[in-house]
């Protein structure tokens, strides 16, 4: 997959009535995982990591609720973790994917000067493409970093596209000694697609009653 630049910083959006109502969901599946579980989403890990839904989850500013968990890790010294994705149908259009992620270090000594080495990488998977999210380097003795995120982008043509994040570590996972986390992650139409809908809607309206 294609990585572009990193990304940080989060976006609140407000269209108006008729069109929060019509895209308060999302286009993605279970994107809070309220189920408890990992229902629309697929998790396929690569080299040593594992993942895992976690009740109740206290992720700071983000509020507490039922979170994804991922302890990256590796067993031949490249990256590894897995990717959550769901396939969703997409128009052509633009488009906001938006989350919350964290990388948390777990299981340094309390003595340990220096904490962990490599907290890991989350990056956005859109299509075949991914885009940095949060790449913290080295992470203090319980540390906990999060971030959201917004992303805007376009696709060219009506289709079924990869959406989810890829979680990475260089090292092994034993212990586990970091994990990461995600949680709230939305896909909807971008803001000037809403507006031009809620023009369209109203101007239906509008010729139905002449």
């Amino acid at each position: 997959m294609r990585r572009t630049n990193l990304v940080f910083g989060a976006a609140a959006l407000s269209i108006g009535s008729i069109v929060s109502t019509t895209y308060a969901g999302g286009i993605l599946t279970n994107g809070d995982f309220s189920t408890g579980d990992l229902t629309g989403w697929t998790w396929t890990p690569d080299a040593n990591g594992t993942g895992d839904m976690v009740p109740s989850v206290d992720l700071g500013p983000f509020g507490t609720g039922d979170a994804f968990n991922v302890n990256p890790g590796t067993l031949n010294g490249a990256e590894g973790g897995g990717v959550l994705w769901q396939n969703v149908f997409l128009s052509a259009g633009s488009y906001t994917y938006s989350g919350e992620v964290a990388i948390q270090d777990v299981n340094s000594p309390p003595d340990d000067p220096f904490g962990n080495a490599d907290g890991g990488v989350i990056s956005a998977v859109i299509g075949i493409d991914e885009t940095f999210i949060l790449d913290v380097g080295g992470i203090d003795v319980d540390q906990l970093i999060i971030a959201g995120f917004s992303i805007n982008f376009d696709i060219a043509a009506d289709g079924n596209y990869n959406i989810g994040l890829h979680f990475t570590r260089t090292f092994l996972n034993s212990g586990p000694s970091v994990l990461h986390w995600a949680d709230n992650l939305s896909v909807v139409p971008a803001p000037g697609a809403l507006v031009m809908l809620a023009f369209g809607a109203l101007t239906v309206r509008r010729r139905r009653r002449t």
